[in-house]
């Protein structure tokens, strides 16, 4: 016979007492610190009834709105430069990426952002990282992934920079500063943030860390918990130059890394630290000088890569 009135609320199986001069339900709700429950169920004047879960967390006196959790991926990827020699791969590397992550591990084509080429400068990459400081929340997980051309800063022991499409050569001020990136991924609120580098000399973006970052391998820490927060850096090669690959293919890195994660189910198999092991035993065979290595800059997790349940329909 159509909607009608609600007749009735209960809150946790309380009943809501009803104020007929303002016309609304009316109750209070303690709640205890750490994650709380609350279970709404309403009935209207035929009897039907309606549900809502909602989990809210008291933490420091303050209500933590639910936050649905959500992945997310920023991939960034220049092969034609403005005065930089150009590249082979880098957008082949982040397009095949973006696909992987879509259709294996269930992120949402909505919230993939890529940055190629022109649409790749030093105004919208720092934007785009620092847009996450207002968009992710606790439950959510991100991942950046740059390819393209990195630097060392010949004038300042340890600086590194990304360079952005139209960055001008042999000009500091045009790319991209480590610290730039660093500063804001840390400051990010997702749960699990991952930063892929694919660039020359990208081991030396860690140098930007403010506290000691640890490089870690599986052998050297099997019982990293894999749901807690973190904040990982995996990196191509480390203070040298890295190898761009085939022309029409993708670079030796990221060869091994989507093909570890294509081939790979065994969700064992999918925390970080067997990846980067894996990155660190492969790549050289392919190109002997370059040695990815995985950085924890923050937390204490170990995995972000996560098949679905439910795989995702094509």
């Amino acid at each position: 016979t159509g909607n009608k009135p609600i007749a009735s609320i209960r809150i946790n199986g309380v009943p809501v007492s009803y104020k007929p001069d303002f016309r609304f339900f009316d109750t209070s709700l303690t709640l205890s610190n750490g994650m709380n429950k609350v279970i709404i169920e309403a009935k209207d004047e035929n009897g039907f009834s309606a549900t809502k879960i909602f989990n809210l967390e008291l933490k420091n006196n303050t209500v933590q709105a639910p936050c649905e959790g959500k992945n997310y991926f920023l991939g960034i990827g220049i092969d034609n430069y403005k005065t930089w020699h150009h590249l082979n791969n880098a957008k082949n590397d982040i397009r095949d990426f973006a696909a992987l992550i879509e259709n294996k591990f269930g992120y949402n084509r909505a919230n993939i952002t890529l940055l190629l080429d022109t649409a790749a400068t030093r105004k919208n990459i720092i934007n785009h990282i620092r847009n996450f400081l207002k968009l992710a929340c606790r439950n959510d997980n991100l991942i950046v992934y740059l390819s393209g051309h990195g630097n060392e800063d010949q004038l300042a022991d340890g600086g590194y920079y990304f360079i952005p499409q139209e960055a001008e050569a042999d000009d500091v001020t045009t790319a991209v500063k480590s610290s730039d990136i660093i500063d804001n991924f840390i400051k990010i609120g997702a749960k699990k943030c991952l930063l892929i580098v694919d660039a020359c000399y990208s081991g030396m973006i860690a140098n930007s860390v403010q506290s000691s970052p640890k490089i870690i391998t599986s052998a050297e820490n099997k019982t990293l918990p894999e749901e807690e927060p973190f904040k990982w850096i995996i990196t191509s090669g480390r203070a040298t130059k890295v190898s761009d690959g085939e022309i029409g293919k993708n670079s030796p890195f990221a060869t091994v890394l989507i093909n570890y994660l294509k081939e790979n189910n065994d969700e064992t198999k999918l925390k970080l630290t067997k990846l980067i092991d894996f990155l660190a035993e492969k790549v050289p065979e392919i190109y002997k000088s370059q040695q990815p290595m995985g950085v924890l800059i923050d937390g204490k997790g170990d995995r972000i890569f996560k098949i679905p349940l439910q795989p995702k329909k094509q």
